[in-house]
C-alpha cells in the first residue's frame, strides 16, 4: 500500500487556504478525541462533575453513579477503610459491561492503551508489571481488581460481586467521588488518554439515550456535533472515541472544518484542551514555534501520524494526517511539523 498524505488549511473567514487529498478518507487515529472530547465539552459543559457513589445496605457495598477514569486504588481504599466485613460488591451501573471495541484489534488489548473499558475503575484499568516495575499492563477484569484490592484490605470477606444496569443505593453513604469534566478532558489530550476517551463516549450515551454503550456514544456524536456543525454525516466513519479503531475513517477537509465550526459556534474555549508546543504529547516538537498560538492534537497508530488545531496568531485551522507509512514515527512526525511551520 503506497503512503497517503492529506492536510487541509483554513483560514478564520472558513476559506481553504492549501490543501492536498483533502476529501481522501483517512485513520485520524487520536485526532478523533477532538471530536469525543467536544461533544463532552458541548453536551455538558466543563465544569460538569461525573461522580461514583459507594453506599452500604444491608452488608452488600454498592458501586453506583457515573464512570470516573482519573480515580485511583490509594485514594479508594482510604475512603473506604473504616467499612469491614462486607459480604458482597454490587456494581450498579449507567454503561455496559463491554470491555473491548468489537473494532479493536486483538493484539492491541494485551497494551494499557486499549484497557477494558468497564462501569468502574482504578488507576486508569492498569497495574504495573511484576517483572519491571517500569512497564504497566490492562487489568483484564477491572470490577474484579477492586473487588480484590478492598478483599485484601478486608473490606469486604469473599470474591462475591454483581452487575446491574438497575439504580441501587444504600443508605450509608460511605464516599462520593467527583470528576470534573473538564480535568478529564484536560488529561485526556495531555496524554492521549484513550480509556477516558471511551468512558467519556460510553457516558454520553447514558446521559442523551439512557445507556452506556459504544453504539449510543456514537450516536451522540453525529446528533450533537457532527450535525450541528453542518459537518456532512455521511463522511465520517466513526466505531469509537479514542481513534484506536482502524475503521474510523474522516477527511483532513472535514476535521479543519469541524475546528473552525467550532470557533465560529463561540466555543473558542475548547481550544484552551489542544496541546501546546513542548507540552503533553508534543514535548519534544514545534520547539521554537510558541509565539504563534498552536493548540493542537497529536494521533499515532502503526503507519499513521496525524495532527490537528489551530494557530491562533493566523487565525488558520489546520488537519495533517499521514497514512500506511513504512516510515518511523519520528520521520512522520518530523514531516507534519514540516508542512505545519511551512504555513506560519
Amino acid at each position: 500500500m503506497e503512503e497517503i498524505v492529506s492536510y487541509t488549511f483554513v483560514n478564520k473567514f472558513g476559506e481553504i487556504l492549501d490543501q492536498y487529498n483533502y476529501d481522501t478518507p483517512l485513520m485520524p487515529a487520536s485526532n478523533l478525541k477532538i471530536i469525543t472530547s467536544y461533544m463532552a465539552f458541548k453536551l455538558v459543559g466543563d465544569n460538569y462533575q461525573i461522580t461514583t457513589k459507594i453506599t452500604k445496605k444491608d452488608r452488600n457495598l454498592i458501586f453506583s453513579g457515573g464512570p470516573t477514569p482519573l480515580l485511583r486504588a490509594t485514594y479508594l481504599v482510604k475512603e473506604l477503610s473504616k467499612c469491614k466485613n462486607c459480604d458482597r460488591i454490587i456494581f450498579s451501573s449507567s454503561i455496559d459491561n463491554e470491555k473491548y471495541n468489537k473494532r479493536w484489534y486483538l493484539e492491541d488489548i494485551n497494551h494499557c492503551y486499549a484497557s477494558p473499558i468497564q462501569p468502574f475503575s482504578v488507576d486508569e484499568g492498569c497495574i504495573k508489571n511484576k517483572n519491571n516495575e517500569e512497564e504497566f499492563k490492562p487489568v483484564s477484569n477491572q470490577l474484579k481488581h477492586i473487588v480484590n484490592i478492598l478483599r485484601s484490605e478486608e473490606v469486604v470477606n469473599t470474591g462475591n460481586y454483581s452487575v446491574t444496569n438497575q439504580n441501587r443505593e444504600g443508605a450509608e453513604v460511605l464516599m462520593i467521588h467527583r470528576e470534573k469534566v473538564g480535568d478529564i478532558l484536560k488529561h485526556m489530550m495531555e496524554v492521549s488518554c484513550n480509556f477516558s476517551a471511551e468512558l467519556l463516549l460510553k457516558y454520553a450515551g447514558y446521559l442523551k439515550f439512557g445507556r452506556g454503550t459504544w453504539e449510543n456514544g456514537i450516536n451522540a456524536i453525529k446528533k450533537y456535533v457532527i450535525e450541528p456543525l453542518n459537518l456532512p454525516l455521511e463522511e465520517f466513519s466513526i466505531y469509537d472515541g479514542s481513534g484506536l479503531s482502524r475503521s474510523n475513517m474522516v477527511t483532513t477537509k472535514n476535521i479543519a472544518k469541524l475546528l473552525f465550526n467550532i470557533s465560529k459556534n463561540g466555543d473558542k474555549k475548547f481550544f484552551d484542551y489542544l496541546i501546546p508546543p513542548g507540552k503533553g504529547t508534543l514535548k519534544n516538537r514545534l520547539s521554537g514555534f510558541n509565539n504563534y498560538g498552536i493548540r493542537a492534537k497529536t494521533g499515532t497508530l502503526g503507519g499513521v501520524s496525524a495532527l490537528s488545531g489551530i494557530i491562533n496568531k493566523k487565525g488558520i485551522y489546520f488537519s495533517i494526517i499521514i497514512n500506511n507509512s513504512l516510515k518511523e514515527t519520528e520521520i512522520r512526525q518530523r514531516y507534519i511539523d514540516e508542512i505545519l511551520t511551512s504555513h506560519l
